[in-house]
């Protein structure tokens, strides 16, 4: 059995540092970035968390 691999094909960021993922499948999932931003780095999410979030579009 092959294992779903979660591919964003689109990210909308707000002016309040939230961001919305848009999936392959059509899953829309959103992530709040105030917790995890550093104003001198990149950050990097693992696709597997984001697409564990509650779908937003359901």
């Amino acid at each position: 059995m092959k294992e779903y691999f979660p591919k964003a094909v689109q990210v909308i960021p707000f002016n309040n540092y939230h961001i919305q993922i848009f999936f392959d499948d059509r899953k829309i999932v959103e992530y709040d970035l105030v917790g995890n931003r550093d104003l001198t780095k990149c950050i990097t999410i693992d696709p597997f968390v984001l697409y564990e979030l509650p779908e937003i579009n359901s």
